[in-house]
């Protein structure tokens, strides 16, 4: 059981987790944290991460002062493969970033290139499940291709036998959130919200997920956030539907919703 937090906003804003609540969080969620973003100046994917529970970590508030127009960060509660820096989300490759909630039971029949099988480093279902979804895609930004292949590739994982195909993806120019479970539909939800500078409140708290998110939005800054929970409670999150896409653009903040059967 793990949870995922994504934003995407179209100029670079500040983020930054509670510490406090952030230790209440990840005393349920034990086996890993980690924050990723995009370098501003060459789009770099950056990630900062540990196989440990926030609570004994040092590092993890480095992320904090961090500017970027994307980022995904996540929460592990160890399924498939043990606590360590390689099986800790989000996961990067090219100018990929990745973090999946849920276990696929039937990893093993995923097919990966050869040289994608190279590249694994870690053990988990969900590093392998990230390079299935992308391995037709990896060089493309041309979004309608990037969505028509992952429709293709999500089909194919539904011969498998697994509990969540919830995820956070995105190449630095685009943040794609895709929520699809099988059971325990209340605990494998996610919702969106718009946010921009005319919103109120700037903080607010997840009783949930006790994470405190820092938003200083100035003038003609707008941002969507992603979430396996609500973060406020006054305001109007809306959840996807199973088999729903979102698609939010860093650079206008274009936001649609797919669903396909």
């Amino acid at each position: 059981m793990c949870r995922l937090l994504g934003l995407v906003a179209n100029k670079p804003v500040n983020f930054k987790f509670s510490l406090e609540r952030f230790r209440e969080f990840a005393s349920r969620n034990r086996d890993g944290w980690g924050v990723g973003w995009y370098c501003e100046k060459n789009k770099e994917p950056l990630i900062e991460k540990e196989a440990k529970e926030a609570t004994i970590s040092e590092k993890y508030t480095s992320t904090f002062h961090v500017n970027s127009c994307i980022f995904i960060a996540h929460v592990r509660y160890k399924t498939f493969g043990e606590p360590k820096v390689e099986n800790t989300h989000p996961f990067a490759f090219k100018n990929w970033l990745f973090a999946h909630n849920g276990s696929i039971c039937e990893q093993d029949e995923l097919y990966l290139a050869e040289s994608l099988v190279e590249l694994l480093k870690g053990d988990t279902d969900s590093e392998k499940l990230f390079l299935y979804l992308i391995q037709d895609i990896n060089n493309e930004s041309e979004i309608n291709q990037i969505i028509d292949s992952l429709v293709n590739r999500i089909t194919e994982l539904k011969k498998f036998k697994y509990s969540s195909l919830n995820f956070i993806l995105s190449n630095g120019e685009y943040l794609i959130a895709y929520r699809d479970a099988i059971s325990n539909l209340d605990y494998y939800s996610l919702y969106y919200l718009k946010r921009d500078y005319d919103s109120p409140a700037i903080s607010y708290l997840s009783p949930e997920t006790k994470a405190l998110i820092d938003l200083k939005l100035a003038r003609d800054e707008k941002a969507i956030i992603v979430c396996s929970e609500k973060l406020t409670r006054d305001e109007e999150w809306k959840c996807l539907s199973n088999g729903e896409m979102l698609v939010g653009h860093a650079g206008d903040l274009d936001c649609r919703i797919i669903k396909w059967k």
